[in-house]
């Protein structure tokens, strides 16, 4: 990876999955990340960023909320002065259903879940 020292970047849904594999690549490449996601998981998943003073880690949960995502940019400007970088993979899947028999509440999650942190 190119070397992102001095890069401030946001990697959304840090806590998840998919996260356990890009955030130590952009940690590597020098880049300053903030990640929000459940506080406990990202520490659990990520123990070396507990007293990292150049990461971000913040207990936003609710990226679907516009007010939540505001203040999670407010905070990352405050600390670092900008932001480089997005990698937004926050995301859910509510498997089992065909879509026909999935119901109209289980689709309206997904939908914000995951196009609606998009926006």
């Amino acid at each position: 990876m190119t070397d992102l020292s001095g890069k401030v970047a946001i990697i959304t849904g840090a806590s998840g999955f998919l996260a356990s594999g890009i955030v130590p690549v952009f940690r590597k490449a020098g880049a300053s990340l903030v990640l929000p996601g459940a506080e406990d998981r990202l520490y659990d998943r990520f123990p070396e960023l507990k007293d990292a003073d150049n990461h971000l880690i913040s207990a936003t949960t609710d990226l679907t909320d516009p007010d939540v995502v505001e203040q999670l940019i407010n905070n990352a400007i405050e600390k670092f002065g900008r932001i480089d970088i997005l990698v937004n993979i926050v995301g859910g899947w509510d498997a089992g259903k065909p879509v026909h028999e999935t119901s109209i509440d289980t689709w309206e999650t997904m939908m914000l879940l995951n196009a609606k942190t998009t926006f």
